[in-house]
C-alpha cells in the first residue's frame, strides 16, 4: 500500500519513537488538492514528525505487520 493522505482515506497511526504511543494528530492540510499536512505529531508527548519520517514509519509498520501475518507464532 502506498502512503496517501487523501480526504476521507484512512491514515494509519504510527508508533512514536520518543514515547512508544500510537496516537498521532494531523493538522494544516491546505485542501483536498494538497495531500500534505503542515504538522504530524504525537498526541501524548508532542513530538513532531516531518512528512518523510512519517512515511518511513508507516512503511516500517506495514513491513512488520506483513512479517507477523506470514510468520504467526
Amino acid at each position: 500500500m502506498e502512503w496517501s493522505a487523501k480526504p476521507g482515506e484512512y491514515i494509519p497511526p504510527v508508533r512514536c519513537p520518543q514515547c512508544g504511543e500510537r496516537q498521532n494528530r494531523f493538522s494544516g492540510r491546505a485542501g483536498p488538492e494538497n495531500p500534505v499536512f503542515d504538522k504530524i505529531d504525537c498526541m501524548v508527548c508532542g513530538r513532531v514528525f516531518d512528512t518523510e519520517e512519517y512515511k518511513g514509519l508507516v512503511s516500517d509498520e506495514q513491513a512488520g505487520s506483513a512479517s507477523r501475518m506470514s510468520h504467526p507464532n
